[in-house]
């Protein structure tokens, strides 16, 4: 169960930081995007499903948000994110569950997930920007 909600601050915050991060990466290097309940950690953590992390590692996937946040003046801890890779099965487990999310158009679509499994991991918590 989250015992903390995800506050209209967290979710203005999540998107200017997937703006950001998506502002320079490469194009379609950002897969998915959202913010996922980690019940160890009793907090929210965003995350960055990105192809350069396929390419280059997780250091590089961090150097990439760091800079992101860093020149968006976006005030969240890099602990507070993560980076994982575009074929991570979560990832994928999203994208079967809900379909594209994200920018089509003019128009921008997010989503909500409550506590379910997905691929045999529950997920307390997500609130979706991207997921292609």
């Amino acid at each position: 169960m989250v015992e903390t909600e995800l506050v209209a601050e967290d979710i203005e915050n999540g998107k200017r930081a997937v703006e950001a991060v998506e502002s320079i990466a490469e194009p379609d290097d950002v897969r998915a995007a959202f913010w996922l309940y980690d019940p160890d950690a009793s907090e929210w953590r965003l995350v960055f499903s990105l192809r350069t992390v396929d390419r280059f590692g997780p250091e590089a996937g961090y150097k990439l948000v760091q800079r992101a946040l860093t020149s968006a003046k976006i005030d969240l801890p890099l602990r507070q994110t993560t980076v994982v890779k575009s074929v991570d099965p979560l990832v994928t487990g999203i994208h079967r569950e809900l379909g594209n999310v994200g920018t089509s158009g003019k128009e921008t679509t997010t989503a909500r997930l409550g506590r379910r499994f997905i691929d045999g991991q529950l997920i307390e918590g997500a609130y979706v920007y991207r997921s292609t």
